[in-house]
């Protein structure tokens, strides 16, 4: 157990180390878009073929969408990020765990 969060820990550094976080001046004249107003219609559109019964799927919002960067395919990337829980029903008709899922604006279009 000791090796493996050694090891997990490690990756973790080795990926950390790779995405240094953009300048000031930077993240201040970024281009982050417009402010997501449809954010729960985007997200629940982005779930339609992942739910077995979309319309079941209870979301909750953790917080507002605030301006955010990511590195995707090695670029920083500017948008808005939120959080949200989601609860829906699996195949069996029953509902499963809570589970806590982010959303970027940049990606998630």
């Amino acid at each position: 157990m000791t090796m493996q969060m050694m090891m997990a820990g490690a990756a973790l550094l080795s990926v950390t180390a790779c995405a240094t976080a953009p300048a000031p001046d930077v993240l201040a004249n970024a281009d982050y878009g417009s402010y997501p107003v449809n954010y729960l219609d985007v997200i629940a559109a982005y779930h339609e073929d992942t739910f077995k019964e979309p319309s079941s799927a209870q979301v909750k919002v953790l917080f507002e969408p605030r301006k955010s960067w990511t590195v995707w395919n090695y670029k920083k990337v500017f948008g808005y990020r939120t959080c949200v829980t989601v609860h829906a029903k699996n195949s069996f008709g029953g509902y499963t765990a809570r589970s806590s899922r982010a959303y970027s604006s940049a990606l998630v279009t």
